[in-house]
């Protein structure tokens, strides 16, 4: 049984993992990303520390890949905000 069940938690990684470099590689859309985790959480009856960790890993790998985006936008929406702050204040 145990066999199985990972088996079968290793199979819907793999179609979670695929659909997610699809919408990275830019040939999928947001909206079956979001569908694909949708039902990965439903298929799971419940969440070992293995899975928590690989999800933890996955975030932190994609936060990796996205830094200097990341990074650009924070920076981008403060200075807007830093901008209108100053206009009302003064």
């Amino acid at each position: 049984m145990t066999a199985y069940l990972a088996g079968h938690t290793i199979e819907l990684y793999q179609q979670f993992f695929e659909v997610l470099y699809q919408s990275i590689k830019g040939s999928s859309t947001v909206k079956k990303t979001v569908q694909a985790v949708k039902r990965f959480m439903k298929s799971e009856e419940g969440l070992g520390t293995l899975e928590v960790i690989l999800i933890i890993a996955v975030v932190i790998i994609i936060a990796l890949l996205f830094k200097d985006w990341i990074i650009d936008l924070i920076e981008n929406l403060m200075g807007k905000a830093d901008d209108e702050a100053n206009k009302i204040f003064k």
